[in-house]
């Protein structure tokens, strides 16, 4: 909520952002559902997510259908190179 509210911040903002390492993470659906709705970002921003692993993945393409949901655009998500050279 602080982000949100800081005068600082555009929602029009393009993020990248790596998980390739991340082997955890404690996002829930709820979770995910307040960052789409909090952040209220605008049509133009981009994201791009990096994921190592299908639970990242997963995480990752909730967060797309929260998205999708409440009217954002939604985040690319790409698997990492080294993830990619494994399979």
């Amino acid at each position: 909520r602080e982000i949100a509210s800081d005068p600082k911040f555009h929602r029009d903002l393009r993020i990248f952002t790596d998980l390739g390492s991340v082997t955890r993470n404690g996002l829930t659906g709820d979770s995910l559902a307040q960052i789409v709705k909090i952040l209220k970002l605008a049509p133009g921003s981009r994201r791009v997510i990096v994921v190592g692993n299908v639970t990242n993945y997963g995480v990752c393409r909730m967060y797309q259908t929260y998205c999708d949901m409440y009217g954002v655009t939604g985040p690319e998500i790409f698997w990492s190179s080294r993830e990619r050279s494994h399979t």
